[in-house]
């Protein structure tokens, strides 16, 4: 009680954090692009997220205590609170752009490193803290729209250049990489 910093220390988490996201992550993704940005992203959501697991240990005393007893949100929380304020807010439409370019890159026959994907994609789930609603609105909406237009142009194209049993093959194809 007389020496309980507990307050300004979980304040200064808080703002070390965001100071050095906003001084050194969010330029270098800034100055990156297309999957290049997306590969430069992961690695620093990788190392957010360790950077996040080991301050939550270093300040355990704020998780037990300070905390719960205030009624604050958690050392881990806060951490990614912070990614999505100061990066995912300023990137995420360039990032799903990205994304965008990536997979229709794939549906048009080039090889596409589905890992980078798959970790930058999951970053829009963690940006919900538990619920998917970030996911939703900032990526899924667009992907499903991109995934429609292409594929009825794909269709119309098919049903142009092949007779019915070549169409269905190439149907199911596609049908089975979308699901891959």
């Amino acid at each position: 009680p007389p020496h309980n910093y507990s307050e300004q220390l979980y304040q200064r988490y808080k703002k070390a954090i965001a100071d050095y996201l906003t001084a050194h992550v969010l330029p270098a993704v800034r100055s990156q692009t297309g999957q290049y940005m997306l590969k430069e992203i992961g690695k620093r959501w990788t190392h957010h997220k360790i950077n996040v697991k080991w301050m939550k240990s270093f300040f355990s005393y704020l998780d037990r205590f300070h905390t719960k007893r205030q009624n604050l949100p958690s050392m881990r929380d806060v951490g990614m609170q912070c990614f999505k304020d100061v990066i995912h807010e300023a990137t995420s439409t360039d990032v799903r752009t990205a994304i965008l370019d990536l997979v229709e890159q794939e549906r048009l026959g080039r090889q596409v490193d589905h890992g980078l994907l798959k970790s930058v994609v999951e970053i829009f789930v963690e940006m919900g803290m538990g619920v998917l609603e970030v996911y939703i609105n900032d990526f899924e909406s667009q992907f499903l729209e991109d995934t429609s237009a292409f594929y009825a142009r794909e269709a119309q194209r098919w049903l142009q250049e092949d007779v019915l049993p070549d169409y269905l093959i190439k149907a199911e194809e596609h049908l089975k990489l979308e699901g891959d």
